[in-house]
This record gives C-alpha cells, sequence and structure tokens, in this order.
C-alpha cells in the first residue's frame, strides 16, 4: 500500500493494451497486481514529459495484452532526458494540447446532444 502521495506517479497497465498515465501531487490511487507505477521524485524530471516519453517508448516495444508490460520489461527501457527546460517546455505543450482536445471533445458532445434533442423533435 502506498501511504506517500506527496509527488507525481505514473501508472501502466500490465494486463491490457499499453496506456500510461500521469497523476499529480496528492491523487490517492490504489495499486494493484495489474499496473506498475514509478514515483517522480527527482527535480530533474518532469512527470508530464516523462509519462509521454514512457508512453512513446512502450509504443515501441509494442507492449499490449501478448507483450505484456511487465514491470521487468519496463525497467529495462532506456529513457533520456533532455534538460529541464526543455522537459518543461514540452510538458507544458502537452498539457495546452490535452485541453485543447478536451474542450473540442466537449464541444462534440453538446453536438451530439443538440442533434439527438433535433432527431427527437422531428420524430415526436
Amino acid at each position: 500500500m502506498i501511504d506517500d502521495y506527496s509527488s507525481p506517479y505514473i501508472l501502466w497497465g500490465i494486463d491490457g493494451d499499453w496506456m500510461v498515465n500521469y497523476l499529480d501531487t496528492g491523487i490517492k490511487f490504489y495499486p494493484t497486481d495489474h499496473c506498475g507505477y514509478i514515483q517522480i521524485i527527482d527535480n530533474n524530471i518532469n512527470p508530464i514529459y516523462f509519462a509521454k516519453v514512457l508512453e512513446i517508448e512502450g509504443n515501441k516495444q509494442r507492449f499490449s495484452r501478448s507483450n505484456r508490460a511487465s514491470i521487468d520489461r519496463v525497467s529495462s527501457l532506456i529513457i533520456r532526458l533532455p534538460d529541464i527546460n526543455i522537459q518543461n517546455n514540452i510538458a507544458k505543450q502537452i498539457q495546452d494540447l490535452v485541453k485543447k482536445i478536451n474542450s473540442l471533445e466537449n464541444l462534440l458532445s453538446e453536438y451530439d446532444n443538440k442533434k439527438k434533442e433535433v432527431v427527437e423533435k422531428i420524430l415526436s
């Protein structure tokens, strides 16, 4: 059981399709035998950047249901990190793009709801 959430964590799934998730400081989770996690405690590592690079490296290794992302396989990855300023710059770009994607997904959902309302109005 984890009792220290004072720094960010990176989680990845072991059993299914390769996916990586960043959890900010203070976000609690319960690790199971179906996920791996890394606690980011080094100030020279931007956790958002690291999560994205880990995701990319896992895709290169073709981690999947049949090629499981075991802790041994993930720990054998070699991830080279640029200067923290470069990491921070890229992480900021990632955050901006994620916000934009979320906003666009919300718009799509709103349009789907409006479309449904129009169709229901026509059919009634």
